[in-house]
């Protein structure tokens, strides 16, 4: 599927990593590698499919075009894909009744090859 220098066995086994850091670095760089469809990028902009997808409350994606100051829940730097520039959201949590670090790994296993 995919031929991009991103190991998702070893991001799985990234435990030790907080969720958030984990979601922020990963997706940063599949995004600046142009490794999710503008489709799925779409969706992701979308807050039902962030909460069914990903389990959070906020779209995952933010497109920057026409915002002037970073938004709230977002991490401040923009990120490009696609010619168009998106703020990741930063509200990621981890705790026995609230796991979102699954979620995103089970989202992370449609790109293995």
């Amino acid at each position: 599927m995919l031929t991009h220098n991103l190991d998702l066995y070893a991001i799985e086994k990234q435990t030790h990593m907080k969720v958030g850091v984990l979601v922020r670095s990963t997706l940063t760089k599949m995004l600046e590698e142009n490794m999710i469809s503008e489709s799925e990028i779409a969706k992701m902009q979308t807050e039902t499919y962030s909460k069914k997808v990903f389990d959070i409350q906020y779209p995952l994606l933010l497109n920057a075009k026409g915002i002037n100051k970073k938004p709230l829940r977002y991490w401040a730097k923009p990120v490009k894909t696609h010619g168009e520039y998106y703020y990741i959201c930063s509200e990621w949590y981890e705790s026995s009744n609230n796991d979102d670090r699954s979620y995103f790994l089970a989202w992370l296993k449609q790109f293995r090859q």
